[in-house]
């Protein structure tokens, strides 16, 4: 229930609650954002603390959280995509406003994090639990996750100081 209130109210205070248009609709996509991102990068460093602390783990446990963030993932992308439709209207604003920038970064840095999900969901389905180094390698990997992972947290903070590229209509950079 803690979870369900931090991001009602992170959802109540974003950009969405200051929308004439499409409040509700900006409201459940920023909620099911923030919500698939807390699952998915809080899972991962519960994963790394309580699954992977040394040479072993639970294979089982692995494979569960996997699919969980493949969940997740798909949830993310999603309302991210409903945000962006939402926030940005157009290539031109992607391009020729900050919001739109950081927007575009955020989906580079996705990129990097969904070819490590996609690295990881293969060691992951190949666990077995005598077999120590899948266990290193994973580990590792889900280390480098978390940190790309919590450099989009700080490239999401970011948008939030920034006006949304829809209300932007003025002082756009060109694209040249």
């Amino acid at each position: 229930t803690a979870a369900t209130a931090l991001v009602a109210s992170a959802a109540g205070v974003s950009h969405a609650m200051a929308r004439l248009d499409h409040r509700a609709l900006l409201l459940a996509l920023d909620a099911v954002h923030q919500l698939a991102a807390a699952v998915w990068i809080g899972g991962l460093v519960h994963l790394l603390v309580a699954v992977l602390p040394g040479r072993s783990g639970d294979a089982a446990a692995i494979r569960r959280f996997s699919t969980l963030a493949m969940i997740s993932v798909i949830a993310l992308v999603i309302g991210g995509v409903g945000l962006t439709l939402g926030y940005v209207d157009g290539p031109r604003a992607l391009i020729g406003t900050a919001y739109g920038v950081m927007v575009l970064t955020k989906v580079v840095l996705l990129a990097g994090l969904l070819a490590l999900g996609a690295t990881n969901f293969f060691v992951v389905r190949r666990l077995d639990a005598s077999a120590a180094t899948e266990f290193v390698r994973l580990r590792r990997f889900v280390e480098v996750e978390t940190g790309l992972a919590l450099t989009v947290f700080f490239a999401a903070a970011s948008l939030t100081s920034l006006p949304p590229a829809v209300d932007v209509v003025t002082d756009r950079a060109a694209p040249s």
